[in-house]
C-alpha cells in the first residue's frame, strides 16, 4: 500500500514539474524567442507630432509653404501654415507687404529698377523660425530689409526671443557679449576709423540692439546648423543712410 502511494506521489510530483517546465518555456518563447523573429521595430508616432499635424491650417500642405496670392514669381513670400491667431496675424502682415512690394516694383521696374523677395525656415523640436529678405535693386546699390518670424508648431504661439538664442547654447549671462563681439568683429577692419570711434560705434549699436529687444521688435533667425543670427539697423561710416545687416552670433 505504501508502495502504491508513493508511486501516486511521484506522479503528481512529476506532473507538476513537467506542466511547471512548459509554463516557464512558454514565458521564455512569448518574452525573447517569437519577437527575435521580426527585429523591425514598430515605429509609434508620438502624441507631440500628431498635435502638431492637427493644428496645421491645411494638412496636405508644409508649415511654411508659397503663399497663392503672389503672381510676381520673383516675389516669394510664405505663408504659415498655423491655426492660431499670431500666425493669422503674422500672414496678414505678409500679405499687406507683398502688395506694397508689388506697387512698388510696378514704378521701380520703368527706370531700371527692381525688387527681390525670399525666404527660409528651419525647424528645431517644436520650435519653427522664418527669415524673410526682400533685395532693393537700384543702378547704384543693392539694399536688403528682412522680416522674421517664430512659432511653436504645437500651440502656433509666437516664441519669445531668450528661447530661440538658447537653442543656439546662447544664454542670458553672455547674449550681450556676444552681440557686441559680432558688432565688433565687423566694425574692427575699417581702416578709416580709430580704435575709439570703433569703440564708440559698437556701443552705439549695442544701444540700438538692447533698445528693440525692450521694444520686442528686434529682428533674429537660427539656420538649419543653429547657428543664431540678429538684424540690426546700421548707418555704416562715411553713408547717410541707414541699412540692415545681419550679424552671425
Amino acid at each position: 500500500m505504501r508502495y502504491r502511494n508513493r508511486h501516486i506521489i511521484y506522479g503528481f510530483v512529476f506532473v507538476f514539474l513537467s506542466v511547471f517546465v512548459i509554463w516557464i518555456g512558454y514565458l521564455v518563447y512569448i518574452e525573447l524567442i517569437r519577437p527575435s523573429r521580426n527585429s523591425t521595430p514598430q515605429i509609434v508616432e508620438s502624441n507631440a507630432k500628431k498635435e502638431n499635424e492637427q493644428n496645421k491650417i491645411f494638412s496636405d500642405k508644409a508649415f511654411v509653404f508659397q503663399a497663392p496670392y503672389t503672381k510676381d514669381k520673383q516675389l516669394r513670400l510664405p505663408m504659415i501654415n498655423l491655426n492660431s491667431k499670431d500666425a493669422n496675424f503674422a500672414n496678414q502682415e505678409i500679405q499687406t507687404m507683398y502688395q506694397t512690394l508689388y506697387q512698388e516694383k510696378q514704378k521701380m521696374t520703368q527706370t531700371g529698377q527692381n525688387i527681390i523677395s525670399q525666404y527660409q525656415y528651419t525647424i528645431h523640436e517644436d520650435i519653427l523660425s522664418l527669415l524673410i529678405y526682400i533685395q532693393h535693386r537700384n543702378q547704384e546699390q543693392v539694399t536688403y530689409s528682412y522680416m522674421t518670424y517664430h512659432f511653436y508648431l504645437s500651440s502656433g504661439n509666437t516664441v519669445p526671443y531668450q528661447e530661440v538664442y538658447q537653442i543656439a547654447s546662447i544664454y542670458d549671462f553672455n547674449i550681450d557679449l556676444k552681440v557686441e563681439d559680432a558688432i565688433y568683429r565687423w566694425i574692427e577692419n575699417d581702416p578709416n576709423l580709430t580704435l575709439e570711434e570703433k569703440n564708440q560705434y559698437v556701443q552705439k549699436l549695442m544701444s540700438t540692439y538692447q533698445e528693440l529687444v525692450a521694444n520686442n521688435t528686434l529682428q533674429y533667425y537660427f539656420d538649419l546648423e543653429k547657428h543664431f543670427y540678429i538684424i540690426l539697423p546700421v548707418e555704416e561710416p562715411n553713408q547717410s543712410e541707414s541699412v540692415y545687416k545681419i550679424f552671425a552670433l
